[in-house]
């Protein structure tokens, strides 16, 4: 299984319509995109100093279906409208298959 994780800080001066445009933008792209196996997205809590505003994760069977994904007109569409309110972005793929050291 895959893993992708996205994680966003908005941009300065970002409206809440703007915002609240991507975040629906994500969970309909959880639905729109048969290779998805799941998505889950929401507002960051604040939590702790320099945390990211908003974040995703979306699960994948295998590399080819993540590039699938990555290349569907939905959410090719989906970058170009609701990433202009993305001041910063960090991106991490993982293949949750491999064990980790206990």
């Amino acid at each position: 299984m895959i893993r992708h994780i996205v994680l966003v800080k908005w941009k300065p001066g970002a409206t809440e319509q703007e915002k609240k445009r991507m975040i629906d933008g994500t969970h309909r792209l959880g639905k729109s995109i048969p290779k998805v196996v799941s998505m889950t997205s929401g507002v960051g809590l604040d939590w702790i100093a320099g945390s990211f505003d908003f974040g995703m994760v979306a699960d994948f069977k295998n590399h080819e279906d993540w590039l699938d994904y990555r290349e569907h007109p939905e959410h090719e569409r989906f970058v170009r409208e609701a990433f202009s309110v993305v001041g910063e972005i960090a991106r991490l793929q993982i293949d949750t298959s491999i064990e980790t050291a206990q």
